[in-house]
């Protein structure tokens, strides 16, 4: 444990010294943009489409390092505008896995082939000056094959309302969002790849711990000065429901995000944020994925369903009735270097369990592009150990990947990578009791 600690802080270490090693920029050069939080990070290098909706983050490769949407707005009002949008995903997997199990228990027989083709759709409306509707859809993934909405929510950059002199307050720092919607807890959930979109993701699969949930509720954003402050409240739950109220109370998300482009070569970021639920009919931050892994079959038992074993590979810690989390997460782009990482936290319960049990994730991803950002090469270490409902002892999973991709256009991105992974201290009878998969997974993304 300690020896991952050390790895978690001295990357944070590195980070926070890189920074303060550089020379300030000249402010009379522009290179800062007046301090303002990038829209994208490629410069001239990548031709992205004239957008024509305000406050958004495109859904191809003009979209990656978009964090939250900015204050910055290059785009007039003139009328009612829909857009549409689609992301595609189709991956191939060769992958051997083991175990230690007594009794055995027989792993389904894998080898080589192609995963179901997954795909999503976009709509977006801009519907006033700085109001926008964004509704997605899962069309099909591994999850679930048939059609399944995502999130549908409105965002306000701009008052709906005449509030007078709070009109131009808004205008300039305040975000608002409300309906069914992906939370905005950790910066993790920002580089994922969501079911047929993986152009955010220079990886094809997530974090062992995939911190991600859509649920109903708002959040209320402040930006000024490279400084974001976030605070959210939801009702807890991946569906509406009106009934078993006495086992609910709200969740709440905060978040704090500083980031900044120093000079022409360096950007900094740092995120902090927490969700918090203390009763829930069913909380699903660890496991509210609808859309499934982008492994294929490792671990599982035969025979091996797509559908109902569509969680591969990820760690589920399974706390379900209360839930404190944190995680932290720095981020720095150096020239064509981009270094992200992972230090999270995880408390809370199940139900008809008395005491909280433990979960903690690292993860540190290195990223290098080249050939004008055509190009790029990775590696991702991950780490998470906790206690799962039931076993006395802790268990531990870890995993590296090593791969790359390549941009032929904007709009279509061709990943690959090696993965290892290795299961420690599980109970000799479980399926994970010495569980081991390696293997090579490549994946064509197509997204606009």
């Amino acid at each position: 444990m300690n020896k991952y600690i050390s790895i978690s802080a001295i990357f944070i270490l590195f980070i926070t010294g890189f920074a303060a090693a550089q020379t300030p920029p000249n402010p009379d050069d522009g290179s800062s943009q007046d301090g303002a939080i990038p829209r994208q990070t490629f410069g001239d290098n990548v031709a992205c489409r004239e957008q024509p909706l305000q406050y958004f983050r495109p859904t191809n490769q003009c979209g990656i390092n978009i964090f939250e949407t900015p204050k910055e707005n290059n785009v007039p009002f003139t009328k009612l505008k829909i857009d549409w949008g689609a992301g595609f995903t189709q991956e191939f997997q060769s992958m051997k896995h083991r175990h230690d199990t007594q009794p055995d228990i027989e792993l389904a027989h894998l080898g080589w082939g192609f995963g179901y083709a997954q795909a999503n759709l976009y709509l977006h409306a801009q519907l006033a000056p700085g109001i926008r509707l964004q509704l997605t859809t899962y069309l099909s993934t591994r999850h679930h094959e048939d059609t399944w909405v995502k999130d549908g929510y409105v965002q306000m950059d701009q008052s709906p309302i005449d509030l007078g002199p709070m009109n131009m307050l808004w205008e300039r720092f305040i975000t608002v969002k409300v309906g069914h919607m992906e939370i905005n807890y950790g910066d993790a959930h920002f580089r994922r790849s969501d079911g047929g979109n993986g152009m955010y993701n220079p990886f094809v699969e997530n974090h062992l711990l995939d911190s991600f949930a859509t649920e109903i509720g708002a959040e209320g954003y402040l930006q000024a000065n490279n400084v974001m402050l976030m605070l959210g409240v939801t009702g807890g739950e991946i569906h509406g429901n009106v009934t078993n109220s006495q086992n609910r109370m709200p969740s709440f998300i905060w978040k704090a995000a500083y980031d900044k482009q120093l000079n022409d070569d360096l950007r900094v970021r740092f995120a902090a944020s927490s969700y918090i639920s203390r009763k829930s009919n069913g909380l699903t931050l660890f496991r509210g994925d609808r859309a499934g892994s982008h492994y294929w079959g490792v671990l599982e038992e035969e025979p091996f369903s797509t559908t109902d074993d569509a969680f591969s590979g990820r760690v589920n810690p399974n706390l379900r009735n209360h839930l404190v989390a944190y995680q932290l997460n720095p981020f720095i782009k150096y020239k064509d270097l981009e270094l992200f990482g992972v230090v999270e936290h995880a408390a809370g319960r199940n139900f008809n369990e008395a005491e909280n049990r433990t979960w903690n994730q690292y993860a540190v991803d290195a990223v290098y592009r080249f050939a004008e950002d055509k190009m790029y090469a990775d590696f991702r270490y991950n780490y998470v150990d906790g206690q799962r409902s039931g076993d006395a002892n802790r268990v531990s999973v870890d995993r590296v990947q090593i791969g790359g991709g390549w941009f032929p256009l904007p709009y279509l991105l061709m990943k690959g990578e090696f993965v290892t992974q290795n299961h420690y201290d599980y109970p000799m009878d479980d399926i994970l009791y010495g569980g081991h998969f390696h293997g090579v997974t490549v994946a064509a993304i197509l997204g606009f």
